[in-house]
């Protein structure tokens, strides 16, 4: 390992950290995998098996991984524990890579952002999408104008039959929403992001529960704790900004709708004509949006995915929630 290496730790080494974080920092050439922390040993375990010959120092704390020598962290945790984890580590001095969403409240969102900036810290919300070719090919044909003035955007992420299995995001008290912040979080990046991010004045939403705890369904990816389901599995929405553009949102984890539209997609319609973006299944975990952080560090920045491109989303997923609690449109900013 070359000693020019930036050194990174992994707090969460469950699922998306086995699936992505650990086979990138195993395998870039700048960066050394050091320690591993989670609350659960058996997670750690498997974790472990995935580092090629060599076991990594692990802790079952995130604060004692911090007080570790290390550049940078990668938060993999579920999403309610975001929030603290990465302020931890901005305090501590170390750059942060967080899974989405950063957070579950816009305030959350600016108070590390705040923390990141006053430190001079890359605070990066992991976004992979963005990365793809179909993402770079509909940012340029926006960029060119093929869209014209954005009049109206619609947003999806809709599955038929895959209802999550893990409790940290089925259950509230871990994930903080259901697949609006699962699913919908990374159509609705795609859109703001190729909208250029304009101002969210308003926000109607709905969500539902309708097959999660149902006994009689049978979902794709296998059976789950149906007592522990206390989010909806089914989300739409209505957003304004103050530019006249309208936006509509549809999630769900399980439906009965035509198979042709499963997937993640937003088509952004002008007065000259549409920018469609479509990752169809979710793909496979791949090395830029990894390579893009270390970058951002080595050079000073900017972040390739910042806290303030991830306050819209975060700002719209709220007040989506809390419409669909009080039954009225929310105002916001």
């Amino acid at each position: 390992m070359s000693s020019s290496s930036l050194r990174l730790g992994v707090i969460g080494t469950g699922h998306v950290a086995r699936r992505a974080h650990l086979p990138a920092w195993t395998t870039l050439p700048d960066a050394e995998l050091v320690a591993l922390c989670d609350t659960d040993p058996e997670a750690l375990d498997a974790a472990q098996r995935c580092i090629p010959q060599r076991s990594l120092p692990a802790f079952d704390n995130a604060r004692d991984l911090l007080a570790a020598d290390m550049d940078a962290v990668s938060v993999c945790t579920p999403n309610m524990a975001h929030f603290p984890i990465v302020l931890a580590a901005l305090e501590a001095g170390k750059h942060v890579l967080c899974e989405k969403p950063l957070c579950v409240t816009a305030d959350e969102v600016k108070a590390l952002g705040a923390a990141a900036d006053k430190r001079g810290l890359i605070l990066m919300v992991r976004h992979p999408l963005r990365f793809g070719t179909s993402a770079r090919e509909a940012i340029e044909s926006m960029r060119a104008g093929a869209a014209g003035e954005v009049r109206h955007v619609r947003v999806r992420a809709l599955r038929r039959d895959r209802i999550p299995t893990l409790p940290g995001l089925i259950d509230r008290t871990l994930a903080g929403g259901g697949v609006a912040l699962d699913l919908g979080v990374h159509a609705l990046d795609m859109a703001l992001w190729l909208m250029d991010f304009p101002r969210v004045t308003a926000v109607t939403g709905t969500v539902q529960t309708r097959y999660g705890r149902d006994p009689d369904f049978v979902g794709r990816w296998g059976g789950w704790d149906r007592a522990r389901f206390t989010v909806e599995d089914t989300a739409s929405g209505h957003v304004r900004f103050d530019n006249g553009v309208t936006l509509s949102i549809e999630c769900a984890w399980a439906g009965d709708f035509d198979p042709a539209e499963e997937g993640l997609s937003c088509t952004v319609s002008g007065d000259r004509g549409t920018v469609h973006w479509a990752a169809g299944e979710s793909p496979e975990p791949s090395q830029p949006d990894f390579a893009a952080f270390l970058a951002a560090i080595r050079t000073g920045g900017p972040s390739p995915v910042s806290w303030r491109e991830a306050l819209p989303s975060i700002a719209i997923l709220e007040g989506l929630y809390r419409s669909a609690q009080n039954g009225r449109e929310v105002a916001l900013y």
